[in-house]
């Protein structure tokens, strides 16, 4: 009886220094979940962070965009005006006989 007392005593033991290492390694593995979820919620503020930049971009983009194409169409229009400008130059230098350029003399 003495040695199923001594054996259940050491089993016992065992037992509570099984139970030791698991509780050390389950507040090692909570530690580790711990951190995972930190970085997890840093990298879902840069995420969110770079989704906002991406969408300001693409506002600038459009932005841009619609400035250059204002402005192709201006320069276009000066282009035309130009063009109609030469073509009275060199209409007037053909009545008067001159080549549509003068110089003035002081």
């Amino acid at each position: 009886m003495q040695t199923d007392l001594k054996s259940c005593g050491n089993q016992i033991a065992v037992l509570k220094r099984h139970h030791e290492e698991q509780a050390a390694e389950t507040a090692r593995l909570q530690s580790l979940l711990d951190t995972r979820d930190s970085e997890l919620d840093s990298h879902k503020l840069i995420i969110a962070e770079l989704k906002e930049n991406i969408s300001d971009r693409k506002e600038d983009t459009a932005l841009l965009r619609q400035k250059l194409q204002l402005a192709e169409s201006s320069a276009e229009k000066a282009l035309r005006a130009l063009e109609k400008v030469n073509q009275i130059c060199y209409f007037n230098g053909k009545l008067t006989g001159q080549d549509g350029l003068e110089t003035h003399d002081n």
